[in-house]
């Protein structure tokens, strides 16, 4: 994946519990995949993603209907003022949701 992308795509799985799950380990799955131990917040967001700021940054989001109304406020509708990516400082176009 790396060599394909040249360093401009990045995949990082997290996988947690419960939202009370604050735990950081990394895990490594064969060569090029690995995943985050713990929930998905606004402080794995900043440390994790790129910046939005960055030309062609994009953040693509898939879970549940909480999850999207965590990050983004609605899977569907526009983002909320409220929601982390907009915090974050991500604008509509720069999500993409699945």
């Amino acid at each position: 994946m790396s060599n394909i992308s040249r360093g401009r795509v990045t995949i990082i799985f997290v996988v947690g519990n419960h939202s009370d799950d604050k735990s950081n380990r990394i895990e490594t799955i064969g060569r090029f995949h690995s995943y985050k131990k713990g929930w998905i917040d606004e402080e794995k967001l900043k440390t994790l993603s790129f910046s939005p700021s960055e030309p062609n940054s994009v953040m693509w989001i898939c879970g549940t209907p909480n999850f999207y109304k965590t990050l983004a406020g609605s899977r569907k509708d526009k983002m909320t003022a409220d929601s982390i990516l907009v915090k974050l400082g991500y604008k509509e176009n720069q999500v993409w949701r699945s």
